[in-house]
């Protein structure tokens, strides 16, 4: 299963190297305490383009987020939570 927008593409089922990497590194910055993170930082972390992420959240496919005012935050639990998900759903897959 691949999610795709424009001419970024974000494979659900390969790469388990890279979903470990921002597992672990989502969860140091929830160590850290750190704020909020921005469409455009979690764009960085994951690998894609903020368009990619834009649509994912108007199909639902991606994490949770937050709307404060006209801005768009994701939190660090959700991002875990839904790179788990995603994890375990590319395993059902046999990936």
């Amino acid at each position: 299963h691949a999610l795709s927008d424009g001419f970024v593409s974000f494979s659900l089922v390969s790469n388990r190297v890279v979903i470990q990497r921002i597992i672990q590194e989502v969860t140091e910055m929830t160590k850290l305490n750190m704020p909020l993170l921005s469409p455009r930082e979690v764009a960085e972390l994951f690998g894609v383009s903020t368009g990619t992420l834009r649509s994912w959240r108007e199909r639902g496919d991606g994490p949770a987020f937050l709307k404060v005012g006209k801005l768009v935050k994701y939190e660090k639990t959700d991002l875990e939570v839904w790179l788990a998900a995603t994890n375990e759903h590319r395993d059902d897959l046999g990936g």
